[in-house]
């Protein structure tokens, strides 16, 4: 895959978690500076930092994963035409993991 997808797909998620540049750099412990190079493909996304931007994002990695490989299938014109229906899937895959989390915040207090 190509590094400038990883970018493109980060930004979506992060829009899709209604996160700025700026919080999101501060939940990785990067700089605004870096997350923004790293979104508009100046610079590699190093493991590490994609594990923690995914959990700053509430996705797990291969999650993150999979919405990059899912966009990376797409042509230019079709990732143009496609970009809400990715940050749909990205939505999507956070309200999952919030219900999760509900699930076993329920499940914890009836354990009590």
């Amino acid at each position: 895959m190509k590094k400038e997808k990883y970018g493109e797909v980060i930004r979506i998620a992060r829009i899709a978690n209604d996160s700025s540049v700026k919080e999101l750099a501060q939940a990785v412990g990067k700089s605004s500076a870096t997350i923004s190079n790293l979104e508009h493909n100046k610079s590699r996304v190093p493991f590490e930092t994609f594990k923690e931007i995914a959990k700053a994002l509430n996705l797990r990695p291969h999650q993150l994963m999979e919405l990059v490989e899912r966009y990376s299938e797409l042509n230019e014109e079709d990732r143009l035409k496609r970009y809400q229906i990715t940050l749909c899937d990205a939505l999507t895959i956070l309200i999952e993991n919030e219900k999760t989390k509900k699930l076993k915040i329920e499940e914890d207090e009836m354990s009590k």
